[in-house]
Order: C-alpha cells, then sequence, then structure tokens
C-alpha cells in the first residue's frame, strides 16, 4: 500500500467539500456515498479536505474532518456561517455537492475563491419521462418534482444560469450524466466513478439454478419496484417458471406509501406465492450473500435522482446478470458488466429469460478498477491541478527571489514544464547585475579598494563596501536606478511581449544586494524600491522564496561562503512586509514546493 501511494501524484492543495445533510447514516447512500469517497480519494493523494455540512457528523470515523456548519445556503445566496468557514479554511478550491436544478439561484455559489460544482443528478429525457405513472408520481412527487422541472421546463435555461454562477467547473458521477449536462449548456468536466467495497467481488457467484431474480434498493416506483413485478408477472405468463425477491429498504419516511402500493401489487398477483419481500435493512454482506444465489439481478430504474445508483455496480461486481431498463446512469454500467438492457416491460420479461440462461456463459470484466478512490478521483484531481496552472496565464511576469540556494530556480523550471504541458507561452528571464551607466563607478571603486573580489573555498565572491562612503553609495544608487529602468525595459518589456515572463531573480533581487552594498536600507526600501518595482509588467506576481539554513548548507555549501549571508536573509523579510509581497519557506520537495508557489501565485496567498 505504501508503495501504491508513492506512486501517486500528489496534490498539494486545500480542498473544501461543501455537502447537505451529511451523518454517518447516510453513507451507504447516494449522493453522499460519492461525496465521502471523493474526500477519501483526494485526502489519499495529498490534498488537506475539510467537509462543510448542515447535518451531524457525530459517530462518523473518517480519514478527514468534517466541520458542522449551522446553515449552509440561504434562499438566494450562501449563509454567512458558510461564508465564514470557508474564509478561515483558505481553501484552494471549493467543491460543492449540487444538481443543476440549484443552477437557478446561481448567487448561491458565491463564495471565496474557486468552486466547483459536483452535479450529483441526472436530466431526463421525454422517453424516461414516459415510463413514469401519475400515481408513481403523486406517490413520489416530493422526491421527483424539483428534478423534473429542472429536466423539462428549465433545461433550456441551465446555460445561461450556469454562465452567471461564477462556477469555475463542474465535475461529473457518470459518462451520462456529463453528456446530458454539457448538452444543455453546462461545461465538459471529468467524471468520478462510484467505487464499492470488495466484498461483492470476493464471492463467487453461483446462483441456485431455480431462476431466482432479486430485485434490492428502496421500494420506490421511480426505481421500478412496481416494474419488476409486474415483468415477472408477463414473464411468468409467458412461461418463466422462477421465483423474484424483493429486499426493499423503507427506512425513510417518503419511501412508505411506495412500499404499500408494492405489497398491494405482490398480494394481487396471481403468482404471489412465488414472491418474497424482505423489508429488513441488510448490510453489504448480506445482500452480497443474497446475490451470490441469485440467478439474475432486476433493477428496471425508470430514472435515476442520485447518480449513479450503487446497486447496479455492486450487483455486476458479484457476477450475477443484470437486466434493467435503458436509463442513463444505470445502463453504461450494466453495458460493462454484459448485462441484458431492455426499453419495456415486455423486453424485460424476455431478457428475465435470455438472463437466467446465458448466466455463467461469459464472466464479467475484472472489479480492480472499482475499488480504489485514489485512483477513481485523478480526472477530477488533474484538472484541479490544471486549473491553477490555467490561472497563470493571468499574469504577465511571474518572479522568485530570494537568497542563494533558496530553489528559486528549481521551482521556476518545474513552473515552466507545467507551463509547456498547458501550451502556455512563456520565457525564462534572469535579470540581476544591470551594470550600464555604473560600469564607470565599479570601475573606479576598484582603484579605491571599495570594489573587490575574495576567494574562499576555491569561489571567488565580490564584494561592494560602499557602507562607509554616503557619496559613493548614493551615487550608485542612482546610477542603479537608471541601469535598471533600461534593464526592465529591455529584458521584460520590448522582448517577447505576448510571452508570460519567468523571472529568476528580478529587481527585488537588486534592491536587496544594493542594501547589502550601501547600508542605505531606509532609502531601498522605501520610495526609492517602490519606483523600480512600479516599472514592472502588470500584472505581476513576486514571491521570495526562503529555505531553512541548514538545508541550504546540506545542499549548497557554497551559497553560505558570503558573509552578508544572514543579513541577505533579513532583508527578504523585510522587503516582504515593506513590499507586501508572499514570503514562501521552501523546506519540503519539489512537488510540495511547486504546488504551494502555484497556489500562492494563482490565489494572490500571502
Amino acid at each position: 500500500m505504501i508503495e501504491r501511494l508513492e506512486m501517486i501524484e500528489r496534490l498539494e492543495m486545500k480542498v473544501a467539500l461543501v455537502c447537505r445533510s451529511f451523518a454517518p447514516g447516510q453513507l451507504r447512500k447516494q449522493p453522499w456515498y460519492m461525496v465521502d469517497g471523493i474526500a477519501h480519494g483526494l485526502q489519499a493523494r495529498g490534498a488537506e479536505v475539510r467537509l462543510m455540512t448542515d447535518g451531524d457528523p457525530a459517530g462518523a470515523v473518517l480519514c478527514y474532518p468534517v466541520q458542522h456548519v449551522p446553515a449552509l445556503f440561504e434562499r438566494m445566496r450562501p449563509a454567512p456561517e458558510l461564508y465564514r468557514a470557508i474564509e478561515e479554511f483558505g481553501p484552494d478550491v471549493t467543491l460543492v455537492l449540487t444538481g443543476a436544478h440549484e443552477l437557478f439561484r446561481p448567487s448561491r455559489f458565491r463564495l471565496p475563491g474557486r468552486v466547483f460544482a459536483l452535479i450529483g443528478n441526472q436530466l431526463f429525457s421525454g422517453r424516461e419521462l414516459g415510463r413514469l405513472s401519475i400515481q408513481g408520481i403523486w406517490l413520489e412527487w416530493s422526491l421527483v418534482k424539483i428534478p423534473l422541472l429542472a429536466s423539462t421546463l428549465g433545461r433550456p435555461f441551465l446555460g445561461h444560469f450556469w454562465a452567471k454562477s461564477g462556477l469555475a467547473g463542474a465535475a461529473y458521477f457518470s459518462e451520462a450524466s456529463r453528456s446530458r449536462h454539457v448538452a444543455a449548456g453546462l461545461p465538459d468536466g471529468p467524471v468520478v466513478l462510484p467505487q464499492v467495497g470488495s466484498v461483492f467481488s470476493r464471492r463467487q457467484w453461483k446462483g441456485r439454478g431455480d431462476g431466482t431474480l432479486l430485485y434490492f434498493g428502496p421500494p420506490l416506483l421511480l426505481r421500478g419496484a412496481d416494474t419488476a413485478v409486474r415483468a415477472f408477472e408477463q414473464g411468468c405468463r409467458a412461461g418463466f417458471n422462477g421465483r423474484l425477491v424483493l429486499l426493499l429498504r423503507a427506512q425513510e419516511p417518503y419511501s412508505l406509501p411506495s412500499l404499500r402500493r408494492v405489497e398491494t401489487l405482490v398480494e394481487r398477483s396471481p403468482f404471489r406465492s412465488r414472491i418474497k419481500i424482505c423489508t429488513s435493512y441488510l448490510s453489504p454482506e448480506e445482500i452480497a450473500a443474497e446475490v451470490e444465489v441469485a440467478d439474475a439481478v432486476l433493477l428496471p430504474f425508470k430514472i435515476v435522482l442520485s447518480d449513479p445508483p450503487l446497486v447496479t455496480i455492486e450487483a455486476g461486481l458479484s457476477g450475477c446478470p443484470l437486466i434493467t431498463f435503458d436509463t442513463p446512469g444505470v445502463s453504461e454500467f450494466v453495458h460493462h458488466f454484459g448485462g441484458q438492457v431492455a426499453n419495456s416491460t415486455e423486453e424485460l420479461a424476455s431478457a428475465m429469460t435470455r438472463a437466467v440462461a446465458l448466466a455463467g456463459s461469459s464472466p464479467p470484466p475484472g472489479g480492480a478498477v472499482w475499488h480504489d478512490w485514489a485512483e477513481a478521483v485523478k480526472p477530477l484531481a488533474q484538472t484541479l491541478d490544471r486549473d491553477i496552472v490555467e490561472r497563470l496565464r493571468d499574469w504577465r511576469l511571474i518572479c522568485l527571489c530570494g537568497v542563494d540556494g533558496a530553489g528559486k530556480t528549481t521551482l521556476l523550471r518545474a513552473i515552466c514544464g507545467k507551463l509547456d504541458a498547458r501550451k502556455i507561452a512563456h520565457r525564462h528571464v534572469w535579470l540581476r547585475f544591470q551594470n550600464y551607466l555604473s560600469k564607470p563607478l565599479l570601475a573606479l571603486t576598484r582603484l579605491t579598494g571599495h570594489n573587490y573580489k575574495v576567494r574562499v573555498a576555491g569561489i571567488l565572491i565580490g564584494y561592494h563596501d560602499f557602507q562607509h562612503n554616503r557619496l559613493i553609495g548614493l551615487s550608485f544608487l542612482a546610477l542603479q536606478w537608471i541601469d535598471n529602468f533600461l534593464g526592465i525595459l529591455i529584458r521584460y518589456r520590448l522582448s517577447g511581449r505576448k510571452a508570460l515572463v519567468m523571472g529568476d531573480r528580478s529587481v527585488l533581487d537588486t534592491l536587496v544586494d544594493l542594501a547589502v552594498d550601501t547600508n542605505l536600507d531606509g532609502i531601498v526600501f522605501g520610495r526609492y524600491g517602490r519606483s523600480l518595482l512600479a516599472l514592472l509588467p502588470k500584472p505581476n506576481a513576486i514571491v521570495i522564496v526562503e529555505r531553512p539554513g541548514e538545508m541550504i548548507a546540506r545542499d549548497r555549501p557554497d551559497a553560505c561562503l558570503e558573509r552578508h549571508q544572514e543579513r541577505r536573509r533579513e532583508l527578504y523579510r523585510r522587503a516582504a512586509v515593506a513590499f507586501d509581497l508572499p514570503l514562501f519557506v521552501n523546506a519540503g520537495d519539489v512537488d510540495t514546493g511547486l504546488q504551494r508557489v502555484l497556489r500562492i501565485i494563482a490565489e494572490g496567498e500571502r
């Protein structure tokens, strides 16, 4: 396991997950199951994850922190409690679990920083809506009313409201959900497929061989619990000699009217002696045991509310044949596991016979792809990582500054590699020691002994000792201002203006050099320094990189030979305060430092 984690490309960022009603009792249900899995996967990839919910997380044993927020959203905007919680956490990105219908209140997504939507619902087509009976819609109106309106009356306007929401992107939980939402005007985005426990694929499917059909899940008419009974009856009239087992989870109050409806259908069925109903809440192990001895699993979803249903994957991994309607969010998984897909109740009845007859003739695909959340969230993690790099397009100049050995060049090359991968035009510019008009003065001070070089441990180090001669110091500052003005003009502004300039050293490093050379810190870090920084192309991002002295001594011992090293470190810290610049302590590996610097630049973090 350790080797597996080391191979994962780490995602060094802070991620806030916003999810309604998250609680321990909900973790086996959609969409909370997906949110929990995504949090686990991002955490495994190195992200610092915090889940924020208005539910009661007490009793949940999780690998990531859960923060209770009294209110997440008000009528048209985020609740102040949620806004403050996100501001205090300071995430690089916030993921909000939502459905398409929430987009009609776009101001709800106006949260601090970058916000992505996790789309947890499906959009219905006319064909799927035609499967619904008036009675089914009436009994389950509380569940279906809002998704129904979003899929019909509101569908043409989804793209318009998405544009007003300010959301940075979207992720989906099935290919069908992505294709339908993109067709409705939402942006393309990664698909995170659900992962399930290995309890289903560990078992060897056997089947009873007596034509046992199994339905498991809530007794909702939208999920086809009544259709399973009717299809079974049609199959029996056509000669199917089997039985039907209904494992109906009916813990939620909204499912009780539908349960009574299904029970009534069974009581009135001429084949009721061959139908068994179980309403107990079964554990995954108990459900797996039932699937193990079934000859086929019948899951005739009419529509999908929370995308995607786990039962499809759980049953498919067991090797048991699957039978379902051609329903988005279901049929793509049934096809993957080699199941039977029908378009009507009559076709379901015929598929039952075929599925039982073909049982065991073609083993399903392996299940390894369905048990690894870290791998499942990889497309999402890559999207979030690319999003940070894409934001670098906003800058004209990015500079990393700091003492020798701080890791500036290494980090800058790593950033350039990211830019190359995204085909963002850039050029690497090293800007220091801009000596044009200053050359005569430097030549003169060589004669006076104020400008000299010393060989230390075989390395030649130059010094400008202008601290004790104010005239020389002020003259040098005046000439250096003109020289740096020319350097900025020539190196930054007149060459490749359209390309992002990646500055390895910059005017800020020159200011620190001048403070060391002249000891005129008050002038250098006052109006003088601000006037030079104001000449840089805008918008620009200047980051001061610091590294612990012992790490520099270990990796770059030559950088410690210069006698002003400690003073330079103090001056860089002073510059960070004087010019309100971010200072980053580079004390980790290159990947960690890269992610941190990218976040600082992209978000303007201090």
